[in-house]
């Protein structure tokens, strides 16, 4: 959307007070549903969007996976996050897959499912 929507997600992301000239954006921003005003500041609502930000904008590396399911994908994408992976998660488990990961440069979906008893199983497509 341009260079100064960029800055603008930026000073969002690093919760800085955003600017008059920063307003119109902010305005279109949350009429597209990327941000929403929290409190005084302003927050994205996708926490993989977001993640996406801090990885390529501030070249952070996750210390936690992003939880946007249940806790056994948590279990599972915690598992792949220690050894080095980068998972990502479909939103509420809406998607083909519950977690998306790259591994030896091939996209891996995995389908992550547990039963009452609190067994966890999944299935992986290439």
């Amino acid at each position: 959307m341009g260079k100064k929507y960029l800055e603008t997600i930026v000073k969002i992301l690093h919760n800085e007070p955003p600017s008059i000239e920063d307003m119109p954006m902010i305005s279109n921003l949350i009429r597209m549903g990327i941000i929403k005003p929290k409190n005084a500041e302003f927050e994205i609502i996708d926490p993989l969007f977001k993640r996406y930000l801090e990885q390529t904008i501030q070249k952070l590396r996750p210390t936690e996976v992003t939880v946007v399911g249940h806790w056994a994908e948590r279990i599972v994408g915690n598992y792949l996050l220690r050894r080095g992976y980068i998972p990502y998660y479909s939103h509420d488990s809406r998607g083909a897959f519950d977690i998306y990961v790259k591994i030896r440069n091939m996209d891996v979906g995995i389908q992550v499912k547990y039963s009452e008893t609190g067994e966890v199983s999944y299935k992986k497509r290439v």
